[in-house]
């Protein structure tokens, strides 16, 4: 379905299609700050593989952690404007993301040409990784149902993203963490929607308890709108994802699953082998460490009085 979507909407282009391996990590922090608003901190780290058919060793493609892929810091503040908090309104003001790539897989999705780069280290095309940052301010709306053992989650986002220009990633000072070493004098600006809509599956009665296993499924499709969006595709991307989760004490969950990700790449304008693919099929194991009420962490027990 999702891609023949993207057919009706893109203009006539012949396109390849390839598989990346890669690993994702998270850890999802989440607390009370009063009755009807909450925080948020999403920590997430990504590696990966080569991409297939660029390598002639096995153990490129095999080995995902082989290669850094993102980093990625996102605060958000929850807004719960009903006593049921079945609605759920939230704002991230400003999230940062770290990507790198190199030119076998196209420069995981770079758009801006280093040789116009201000920057004193990307006078012309690098031969190896590229690294460039993101800003991105999303805006979201959350709805919550309970169908029998099914937790439900239907989900809404809209996304204003800068994408400053690429660099090589042995830029003298420069990391995953460094935003300084970033050109956003000639940013790409991006909005995007999202729509994801996941389950929690409780194996135990109803509801979802501590010391419980659960399996979660979602799909989150992604629609890029903005004029800069390649060629007038619509679907950005789509990610489809099954896993199995664990419910620890003091609302922590930890969850391991598989994502397949979708991704049509829009043309880098740096010069890049022929052989790069124009639409990912990405196989992702993922893992979340969820704290759901982090207070509770920091919560004193009450002393039980001697017994007179």
């Amino acid at each position: 379905m999702v891609f023949s979507i993207n057919q009706a909407f893109a203009q006539p282009n012949h396109r390849n299609y390839n598989v990346k391996n890669s690993q994702w990590n998270e850890i999802n922090i989440q607390g009370k700050i009063s009755k009807k608003f909450n925080y948020q901190l999403d920590i997430q780290y990504r590696r990966q593989s080569d991409q297939m058919g660029n390598k002639a060793n096995a153990n490129d493609l095999t080995d995902i952690w082989k290669n850094a892929y993102q980093t990625v810091f996102r605060p958000w503040v929850h807004f719960f404007p009903t006593e049921d908090r079945k609605l759920r309104l939230s704002i991230s003001p400003l999230g940062w993301w770290s990507t790198t790539g190199n030119a076998a897989d196209g420069y995981n999705g770079a758009v801006t040409d280093v040789s116009t780069s201000d920057h004193a280290n990307t006078t012309t095309a690098p031969d190896g990784n590229l690294m460039y940052g993101e800003m991105r301010s999303s805006y979201q709306a959350t709805t919550y149902d309970q169908l029998g053992r099914f937790r439900m989650q239907y989900r809404a986002r809209y996304e204003l993203r800068w994408i400053a220009n690429g660099q090589p990633s042995s830029a003298v000072g420069n990391s995953g963490l460094d935003i300084f070493h970033y050109n956003f004098a000639h940013s790409q600006f991006k909005t995007r929607l999202r729509f994801m809509v996941r389950t929690d599956i409780a194996l135990k009665g109803k509801t979802i308890d501590e010391n419980e296993l659960y399996l979660a499924a979602s799909d989150e499709l992604f629609i890029g709108f903005s004029p800069q969006t390649a060629e007038g595709s619509l679907v950005d991307q789509n990610r489809a994802y099954f896993g199995v989760g664990y419910k620890l004490k003091k609302d922590t969950r930890i969850e391991i699953g598989y994502l397949n990700q979708m991704n049509p790449k829009e043309p880098s304008s740096i010069a890049a082998p022929t052989h790069v693919s124009n639409v990912d099929f990405n196989n992702v194991i993922q893992v979340l460490v969820m704290f759901d009420n982090f207070n509770r962490f920091f919560e004193r027990k009450e002393k039980t009085p001697p017994v007179q």
